[in-house]
């Protein structure tokens, strides 16, 4: 897959079929619009172009936007594109005078650098400035534009529409199992092994601690059972999300995980991916590092169950 960062820095021999969007999550509804569109440039030998925004619009458009609210990282997006198949994306860089384009000429975008044959939306895909663009208009200048409109129908799940909001609101209700339907895979959470403290190493759990994106939405605060991916190796570990209460106050949530199953994995400097599998309980504070180490024994021994 070519990922391409200037708008014009694209060669397309035959045509395309394209879609755009934020595809936040890259859940099941995204999916299904993806392997559509990669499908008919197969069979019409055609190029697959996916075009998405970084950053994403809602923290240029919002500039007291401050809560984490994305489900994955940049990356972590632009690595499930790569899976279904899609040739080429271009990544915008969305800012104040991006989001002032009006429609049509985000629409002139399109078919000026990529020659698509087939555009392919919905009807709840608003682009331009302040979402003045729609399916219809997509609809409206197909004719004069030379391109076809396919409308993908929306995917559901307990006949609601899946989408980034439903699942995002899933997230903080803790409704992990839902999140796993909607986005055909458990949560992940992606990032960077930093220094801690050391504590854990002192009581008998040493952990990896993780920075992630300040964007990238968090599991509500608890323990839980997680599988630890580095590179080709898969490991698996309980992880600890919130402000370690026991130990001191902490201004930021943290990020901990302990590996169950191997020792002496030095995974400092290194990016992992956490997969969240099962939540074990709440954050708590105890009354003393002993009553800590005890309580981690047990969740450990509820770990290797599954």
């Amino acid at each position: 897959m070519d990922i391409i960062t200037e708008v014009n820095n694209i060669t397309v021999k035959d045509g395309s079929a394209l879609t755009f969007g934020n595809f936040d999550g890259v859940h099941l509804g995204h999916q299904a619009l993806i392997k559509d569109m990669v499908q008919r440039t197969r069979e019409q030998n055609l190029e697959s172009i996916l075009v998405t925004f970084n950053p994403h619009p809602q923290t240029v458009l919002d500039e007291n936007c401050k809560r984490r609210f994305l489900l994955q990282s940049f990356r972590d997006r632009l690595e499930k594109i790569k899976k279904l198949g899609v040739d080429k994306v271009v990544c915008i860089k969305f800012d104040k005078n991006f989001s002032k384009i009006e429609p049509i000429e985000f629409i002139k975008i399109l078919v000026k650098n990529y020659f698509p044959k087939y555009i392919f939306s919905n009807k709840n895909n608003y682009f331009g400035y302040k979402k003045r663009g729609d399916l219809d208009l997509l609809l409206k200048y197909s004719k004069k534009m030379n391109y076809n409109v396919i409308d993908v129908e929306y995917i559901k799940k307990s006949n609601k529409i899946i989408s980034s909001s439903l699942i995002r609101g899933m997230v903080e209700k803790g409704d992990l199992l839902t999140v796993k339907k909607l986005l055909g895979r458990n949560l992940e959470i992606e990032g960077k092994v930093v220094r801690g403290s050391g504590i854990g190493s002192k009581i008998g759990f040493p952990t990896a601690n993780l920075e992630i994106s300040e964007m990238v939405m968090l599991p509500n605060d608890g323990v839980y059972y997680v599988k630890v991916v580095e590179g080709k190796e898969v490991f698996s570990g309980m992880c600890n999300i919130g402000f370690r209460p026991t130990i001191g106050s902490q201004k930021n949530r943290c990020i901990e995980v302990h590996l169950i199953n191997k020792e002496g994995i030095d995974l400092y400097g290194k990016k992992i991916k956490i997969i969240i599998i099962k939540f074990i309980r709440n954050e708590t504070k105890f009354n003393s590092m002993e009553e800590l180490k005890g309580q981690l024994v047990i969740d450990k021994e509820l770990c290797l169950k599954y």
